[in-house]
């Protein structure tokens, strides 16, 4: 087994992230180091059955527990003067993470291995255990190490990177005159009974997004399209004709059906979340005009035709011209955000709208915007990084109180990484979530859930095992969904 790193370690003031998957999963007793990280520091891991044998068949079997257990090795850093760091690990499989540990960077540590019976380097931060082996396949560790010694000062700037070359090149345009923006992205940013009603731009510069997904230059660089044909800026309708939605409760455009409170802003102000900023797609073919990818929505290049000249948009650009690329199902608060994270890889998450909490736009970063929405954009345009952004964030807002709407939503039953970690937490918070179950429970019995069926096959996997007897006759009997959903209601007041 081994820690395989997914990427460069993250240097902010806060200390030291680094993130890895798990690479040649076998029973093998002993710990495992990764390649060394931060300053010179490395980490550990290992895995035992709950009955304490590391040894025995090569492969785990499937549907056996495994416990993951991990360490820290100061390695380079034996006998240096840097002090002493807190280090915590977190598991994309699990809510929360492991007790953070208070290590001294000097020091050459070991401990004792009661699974093999030696001492190995390092020192424990805990363990993960997880009810399925296969689980190891797909699990994400991130370790974060903060420096104590006020002499250590972490990097927090490095030099441009090779990915970042597009943008230097943009801005060195600019200084010297050039027109900075190029493209003009003309989408939603209200809505009205489910349909979009008004509209804005977003502007940016094709060569500092060029080669960040496939689709996205076919957007900025194909020449089939009438988007191809530099077009004034500025000239878009702001209130065209209503057109529906692919995604109605996108809280990224605002609702003029309610008033204007921002239900999604939260209570405190969102953290940044950070990652490199460009990140080139899969290989995967790309989807034709109309068309749909995947699970996502549907490719959402329209004709730029039929746009009043006298119906201005944000001002009159006077010559200005480039390519205007209309996007009807996604929102301007959203593309805003994704157009700045491919320029600085940095962006800021609202807190979900069924976390409850509010806060006025005063309060957020222009450029806020629902992880749901983002990920719905990142997605389509197949920037993994992104999406893996906005899966940890979401992840982290999960709780007891809305674990129920978020796991049966609309938005969940379309994309199966979401939907994965959302069962896995409904399972974690079942016994919590009574009364939110039971509501739901009366929803699906009225049909109003018509898109909810893997998440009652977890449901049915939590249930008592004298009830999933009950539930398999009612199934067996070809009950009507409303009957046996009324069963599942019972049931579900019962546990």
């Amino acid at each position: 087994m081994m820690l395989q790193k997914i990427d460069d370690d993250q240097w902010s003031p806060d200390g030291v992230v680094s993130t890895f998957r798990l690479r040649y999963i076998h029973r093998q007793a002993g710990r495992f180091p990764s390649d060394s990280c931060g300053f010179g520091w490395r980490f550990v891991c290992g895995t035992v059955a709950p009955n304490g044998y590391a040894t025995g068949a090569a492969q785990w079997s499937s549907g056996e527990q495994v416990i993951f257990y991990v360490g820290f090795d100061s390695y380079l850093l034996k006998g240096s003067q840097l002090g002493k760091a807190i280090i915590q690990a977190k598991s994309s499989h699990t809510i929360k993470p492991l007790p953070s540990q208070r290590i001294s960077l000097s020091n050459s540590a070991s401990c004792y291995n009661s699974h093999t019976g030696s001492y190995d380097p390092g020192v424990d931060l805990g363990q993960f255990t997880f009810d399925n082996a296969r689980e190891l396949e797909e699990v994400i560790i991130t370790f974060t190490v903060s420096l104590e010694s006020p002499d250590v000062h972490v990097p927090t700037h490095p030099s441009p990177s090779t990915a970042a070359r597009p943008i230097m090149r943009a801005l060195t345009g600019a200084v010297s005159g050039a027109e900075m923006n190029d493209v003009e992205f003309v989408l939603p940013t209200s809505k009205r009974d489910g349909q979009a009603v008004e509209h804005k731009a977003v502007y940016g510069n094709r060569e500092a997004l060029k080669g960040v997904s496939d689709y996205l230059d076919t957007l900025l660089f194909d020449e089939h399209f009438a988007e191809a044909k530099p077009q004034p800026f500025g000239r878009f309708e702001r209130t065209p004709a209503p057109h529906d939605l692919d995604y109605a409760d996108d809280s990224d455009i605002d609702d003029d059906s309610a008033p204007r409170s921002n239900t999604h802003r939260a209570d405190v102000k969102p953290k940044k979340s950070t990652g490199k900023g460009r990140s080139k797609a899969g290989s995967s073919g790309l989807p034709s005009s109309g068309s749909a990818s995947g699970n996502g929505p549907p490719s959402t290049l329209v004709p730029s035709d039929g746009r009043s000249e006298t119906s201005f948009g944000q001002g009159d650009f006077g010559a200005r011209k480039g390519r205007v690329v209309c996007i009807h199902d996604f929102a301007f608060q959203t593309w805003q955000a994704l157009v700045l994270f491919l320029y600085t890889g940095e962006i800021t998450f609202c807190d979900l709208q069924s976390t409850g909490k509010r806060q006025s736009s005063a309060e957020l970063p222009p450029t806020a915007c629902s992880p749901k929405s983002m990920y719905r954009v990142a997605h389509m345009l197949e920037l993994k990084e992104l999406q893996d952004l906005c899966l940890k964030n979401i992840q982290s807002q999960l709780a007891a109180a809305n674990i129920v709407a978020e796991v049966f939503s609309v938005f969940t039953s379309r994309y199966p990484e979401v939907s994965k970690i959302e069962i896995k937490a409904f399972k974690q918070y079942y016994t919590t979530c009574v009364d939110e179950r039971e509501k739901m429970m009366l929803k699906v019995a009225r049909g109003e859930v018509p898109h909810c069926g893997e998440v009652l096959n977890a449901f049915m996997a939590v249930v008592d095992v004298g009830d999933e007897d009950e539930l398999g006759a009612s199934i067996v009997g070809f009950l009507p969904p409303a009957r046996f959903a009324s069963k599942v209601l019972t049931i579900c007041r019962r546990t």
